[in-house]
Order: structure tokens, then sequence, then C-alpha cells
């Protein structure tokens, strides 16, 4: 297009515009003139002598001047500009500049047409060596107040405010962005905005002090808001420094924070609320549209809240790493992510505080690799489904260690846990919050070490001195506390337990009758210094199989209990006593069975709510490997079946009271006879052990003599009848009834043995 050509479609456009050209101010009063019927176009002068075209339903276009002379601008310019707003230099100098212009590298910048992506886009090298080698360094408030060179504004600065250095580039189509002090300036006289350039992430100092005095709270939301609307980065990077927050942080949608670690310090000055926080609405909070937030390498000290340091409610996609964050109280977490799906809590430092990671109420929650020590609480995720647990360290809790309360389907594994009041892994059932949840199940602890200890560390000193507290002696490694009815699929699987104080397992059941499914399996436990393998009490449902339980000594293992566990099963485990055992029982079955109904006197069948106790394998329990102690007359018998008992003893390792049946099938029973006249008939393993006393087989000898003695054999209705009678030195064995009587006719005390193998006919 010719010179004169576009002179006549200039004046045919102004003529048929509605607003003549004139001269504005600045860009933001130039948008006033903005045509509003299509077709119209408007010219307004700015005071930089430049000429801004303004279009019906177009963004406004400044007139381009051609830049060929700058590498690297052709290219983009031929792109970006449209052609009919692009002039030669002596175009632009004749029309638009005084006559002493020339166009320099200053205008680089203005080639920036109506394409406002081209923001985002940084200048080539060329270019770039070109800016800045002609750019003027200056303060943000001289930029504000900077007035024209020879009759024009600068296309770009070099800002030198400490903290907030950066070029800052013109940008001519911004008509109302509002001055930031950060990311965006204004200058005063033309209205010119000028935005920072080359930053992949936001950097919290140009908000904010970080100095540790200065209240930081609004800046950094100022500063998050900011990286929510940023239209280069959601990245908000927390650099180095100590800000001090009075309430609530919050981080909108999408944004990105992290910083660098111990040196990136957020600390509380106030009260009553979280430090940082990403809120939804529940009714009870401000309704903010957070999700996919990702918060990194951030210390937030939180000494003196009364809530927790970061809470995200009924958000999703949520993201910390790489935390620090310590000195939380009152009821609150130190993560807490509530109501929200497939977050991700990892690798983060949390101390002296109160509940540590929260995961309450959520779908498909990840936390791992966190080390929490000295809280309430370590890790909670009560009431959610499908989340894993995972590499994590909790020590010395001031309740429990971590918490499957009414879940489904959730994991935890390869977590080391140690000195927890309460127990250091549990399930708890959910009680009021369980409410409509659905059914708890399928909630899984595997290939985790507990460590369960007298005591743990509550706090310390000034001059370094822990301070400790005693741990719960009814609470074990591994808890249970009153399950779902109808809960299935719990099981604790290939554990390491080093039990120094209370319990292995803990299982409590406040209602007797529920179609529960619990299964410790291939744990490995060890005791000391009179600790318990486990207590369980009205525990439905219960299978221990294949495991080692290993009393270290340093003190008398008490009773390990049994008491209205129905439908118990205990199999294939070893029982292994360093120091033999002299008192309490290795299981103590008390009061198996149920009356149905209450009162009948009738007691459900073995299959139904009975006990299975077969091929365990008992060490150094000395006799005191099995005992049936029924408080309920006509209680349900368990079974005993091929269990190793151990070496002889004067009950073969089985006790049964007067209140008490068992149901023998293929139970091996090695008793120690003592010098002098002992009925075996009338010992209580044999006198009680089934209808009748239903035993068979029974093969004596006498130690120190390797030949037989006698076989004798138990028929109901009839007795015990010897099959053959020797006498040894002494000793002989005579049959009468139910009863079998070894006589030591001499004065040697050498004892005879007798190995039983125990059948119910």
């Amino acid at each position: 297009m010719n010179r004169n050509v576009f002179y006549s479609l200039l004046l045919f456009l102004v003529t048929f515009s509605a607003t003549a050209q004139r001269l504005v101010p600045n860009l933001t009063e130039a948008a006033k003139y903005r045509p509003n019927v299509q077709g119209q176009i408007n010219i307004v002068g700015l005071p930089d002598s430049s000429k801004l075209i303004l279009r019906y339903g177009e963004t406004p276009q400044r007139m381009f001047i051609d830049t060929q002379s700058v590498v690297g601008l052709q290219q983009r310019l031929g792109q970006l500009a449209p052609k009919y707003d692009v002039y030669t230099r002596e175009q632009a100098t004749s029309l638009f500049k005084p006559k002493s212009y020339s166009a320099t590298a200053l205008e680089v910048g203005l080639e920036r047409a109506n394409n406002t992506s081209d923001e985002e886009k940084p200048l080539s090298a060329a270019a770039r060596t070109a800016l800045i080698g002609k750019l003027e360094s200056r303060s943000m408030a001289q930029i504000r107040l900077a007035g024209l060179l020879d009759g024009q504004s600068q296309a770009a600065y070099i800002v030198t405010d400490k903290n907030k250095e950066g070029v800052f580039r013109r940008d001519d189509n911004d008509f109302t962005t509002p001055d930031n002090g950060a990311t965006v300036i204004i200058n005063s006289l033309t209205g010119y905005r000028y935005k920072r350039v080359g930053y992949t992430a936001l950097n919290s100092l140009w908000w904010c002090k970080g100095d540790s005095l200065t209240d930081d709270t609004q800046n950094l939301r100022a500063f998050y808001l900011a990286a929510a609307n940023d239209p280069v980065t959601k990245i908000a990077f927390v650099a180095a420094g100590n800000y001090r927050v009075t309430g609530e942080v919050e981080i909108p949608q999408n944004v990105i924070t992290y910083g660098t670690g111990h040196a990136s310090r957020i600390f509380a000055g106030g009260e009553f609320a979280p430090s940082i926080t990403v809120r939804g609405n529940n009714g009870r909070y401000l309704l903010l549209p957070d999700q996919n937030v990702t918060i990194q390498s951030i210390h937030l000290d939180v000494k003196g809240y009364t809530m927790g340091g970061i809470c995200a409610i009924q958000r999703d996609n949520i993201r910390i790493y790489d935390c620090e964050i310590h000195g939380w109280r009152g009821a609150a977490f130190g993560v807490g992510i509530v109501g929200a799906d497939n977050c991700i809590v990892a690798r983060n430092l949390l101390y002296n505080g109160d509940h540590g990671i929260n995961g309450f109420d959520g779908n498909g929650t990840r936390v791992s690799h966190n080390f929490i020590y000295q809280c309430f609480s370590g890790i909670y995720t009560g009431v959610s489904y499908n989340c894993e647990v995972d590499g994590n360290i909790v020590k010395w809790m001031q309740d429990v260690g971590i918490d499957f309360e009414h879940g489904r389907n959730c994991h935890g594994y390869s977590n080391y846990v140690e000195g927890c009041k309460n127990g250091e892994y549990t399930i708890y059932d959910g009680g009021f919050y369980g409410n409509g949840k659905g059914q708890m199940r399928d909630l899984r602890f595997t290939g985790n070490v507990a460590v369960r200890t007298p005591q743990y560390i509550i706090s310390y000193q000034a001059n370094g001195t822990p301070v400790y507290d005693n741990c719960d002696p009814n609470w074990g490694a591994f808890s249970i506390w009153s399950l779902d009815t109808n809960a299935v699929g719990i099981s604790f699987e290939n554990n390491i337990a080093d039990v120094q104080f209370g319990l292995g397992i803990a299982h409590y059941q406040g209602f007797e009758i529920s179609n529960k499914q619990v299964v410790f399996k291939s744990n490995y436990i060890t005791t000391r210094n009179g600790a318990r393998n486990w207590n369980l009490l009205n525990s439905d449902g219960v299978t221990i199989t294949g495991n080692i339980f290993e009393d270290l000594g340093g003190g008398e293992a008490t009773e390990n209990q049994v008491r209205d566990a129905h439908r118990l099963v205990i199999t294939d485990n070893q029982f292994i006593y360093r120091s033999p055992k002299t008192s309490g029982y290795v299981i103590n079955c008390n009061a198996i069975g149920v009356e149905t109904p209450t009162g009948s006197g009738n007691y459900g069948p073995f299959g139904t709510v009975g006990a299975y106790i077969a091929r365990n394998h008992f060490r150094g329990a000395d006799g005191l490997a099995i005992k049936v102690d029924m408080y309920r007359s006509g209680g349900l018998k368990p079974t005993l079946e091929n269990n190793d008992l151990g070496g002889y003893s004067a009950n073969g390792g089985i006790n049964v009271t007067a209140n008490g049946d068992i149901i023998a099938r293929g139970q091996p029973l090695k008793i120690l006879l003592p010098a002098g006249v002992t009925n075996v008939g009338a010992i209580p393993a044999l006198y009680r052990s089934g209808a009748s006393k239903a035993v068979g087989n029974i093969v004596m000898g006498r130690s120190g003599y390797n030949g037989q003695l006698s076989n004798a054999a138990y028929i109901s209705g009839t007795g015990w009848l010897i099959s053959a009678v020797n006498s040894v030195n002494g000793l002989s064995v005579t049959a009468s009834g139910d009863n079998v009587t070894v006589t030591d006719g001499t004065s040697t005390g050498i004892s005879a043995y007798a190995d039983l193998i125990l059948n119910s006919y």
C-alpha cells in the first residue's frame, strides 16, 4: 500500500468515525473512547506522541514502528502485527514522531501487537542484548513518576529495589491491571503498565518483607492471589525469610507454592487461625474455589496457635511436600486434609503439636515418608477410603501413632512407629462420624515396625533433658477397639513389634455377636520385662496364624487372655520363651462361647462361636501352654488339635478347670509322673478332656528306662483297659474304671512319663 492510498483510507475512516482523533492523558483514559458501533475506528494520541487505534470489538492496537534493524524482531513483527499498523521509520518519523526522533532499541517492546499472549513470550537473545544495553536502571518509585524521553516513554526498565530486581517491559494493550508493586508498575503520566518479564515463578519477597518483625499476613495473601491470576505462572516461591502471620493465608486454586525448606519460615504471631489454609465451603467456612494446590518446602512455625498448620477442607488434588510444621495446639492438625480427594502429603516434618496429619473423610489420600514426633497423635485417616500410609516415622505420641478409624480399603505399610501412649497401629470404630459412611472393611497394616515402650518423650526441658510420660499398659503395638458390625478384611500381616511394655495385640470389642473378620498373620512379636503377646476381649472372628511370639526375658510374662473371643482361630504359631515360663498361661481361654438366646442355656456349636487351637509350637512354656478356664458352665468347648506343647510336665502343658471342657483331635500330651502314686485319670487335662473323658492310647515309660511300661486305652462306658502290664524296678501300672494309676514302689525318686494322644469320641 503506497502512502497516498493509505492517507485516503485513513481519512475515510476518521471521517466516518463517531469520535475524531484526540489527545488523551494516558492509556486508561484512552479506553473510554472505544467505539460501540461496528465498523467504527477511533484514533487517539498519547502523551508520548504515539497513536492508538481503537476498533469496535477488538483489543486496542498501537501503531507500530518497523524495527527491522534490531536482530530477531522482524519475524515476530510480521507474525503478530497487522500490516496496516506497521510503518517504516520514515513514515513514523513524518507522521507521528518529533523531527529529531530516530527509532532505536528504546522501541523494543513496541512490537507487541494485539496478541496479548505475546506478553508471555521472551525476547530473542539478540533482542534481549539490544534491549538491556539501552535500558535505564530505576526504582519502582522513579518509574511511576518518570517523564518522557525525547517525547517518548521508555519501552523497558531495570528495577533496582532490593529483593524486587528485574526487567519490566511496557504493555501497550493493558488499561486496567492495577499496580501491585511486584509484577506491574504504572507510570502516572502516561498510564502505561510496565510488567515484569523473564520469570518462571512469583517471589514472595516481591510482596513481603520476611524480616520476622513485619506482619506479612496481608502481603502473603496478595502474593498467593497474584499467583492464582498471573498470566505467566501459577508457581509461588517462598524465598528464604521469616514471615510473621497473625491470621489465615488462603491459597487459591491451581497454585503451586514451594520454598527453601527450613530457610522459608512462616511463623505465627496470633491465634485462632491456621497459618496456611486451603478452604472450601461446607457450611462453616468461606467459599474459595481452591483445588489442585501444591505446597512444598515451607517451614511453618505455629507456636501458640489453637488451629493447625495446613488445612484443606473439601478441596481435591492437594499436594504438600517437604514442609516443616511445628508448635500448633488445640484440636487441630499440622496437616488437615478434610473431605478432600486424591491428595498427597509426603516428606514433611511435624513436631511439638497436637494432631499430626489428618486424612478425615477423604478418598485416595496418600501419606508418605513423613517424620512426626512429640505430638498428641500421629496419622489419622478416619472415615476415609482408598488411602495409603507408607514409609512414615512416628514417635512419642500422647495418643496413637497411625489410626484407620472407620476406614474402607486403607493400607499402611513400611512405617516405623515408636512410643505411643495408646497404641502404635490402631483401628477404632467410627462412632458418630462413621454413621452413613458404609461398611468398615479392608483395613491392612503390612510390613510395619512397632516399638512399644514403657514411656514416651512428651517434651524437653530448657537444658535439653527429656520429660517422660507413661504409656498405657492396656494397649498394644497393634490395637483394635470395637469394630463395626460385619467389619471384614481387617488384617495385620508381616509386621515386626518390639513390645517392651504392655501388649503386642489388644482387641476390645463392645458387642459380642457380629460377623467380623480380623487376621493377625506372619508377624514377629517380641516381648520383654513382663509384656504380653495379647489381650482379646469380646473379640469376634479373630484369626492368629503363622506368627512368631518370642519372649526375651527380663521379667515373668503374664497370661495372654482370650475371653469371649467367638470363632477364634489360633493356628501355626510359634511361642518361644528364652527364660522358662513359671506362671501365667501362653493361651488362657476364658468363657469361650456365647449363650444363644440369652438365658436358654444353649451354646452355639463350634464353627459359629467356638475356638480352634491347632498346630502351634511352644518352647519354654514348661506346662503353661494352654488353659481352659470357663466362667460359664456348659460353655462351648474349644478344639485342640496337634499342638506341640513342649517337654514333659505335670499336666502335659494343658490345664482344664472344673468349669471347662475341650475337644481333642490328635492332640499329643506329655505328662511327667513324679515318684509315688499318681492317678493319670485324675489329671485335669485327662479328666476334663471331653465327653466321658474320651482319651485314647496312653504309652507309659520311665525316665532313664527305654522300655515300654504299658499301653492303655479308654473306652467310653467301660473305662481304661491295660493291654500290657510291665513292672520295672518297682514301677507298675494298674487300671480300674476311670482311673489309671502309676505306682513307684521304690524310693529312688525316678519319675515316670506318659505320652498320650487325646481324641474326643
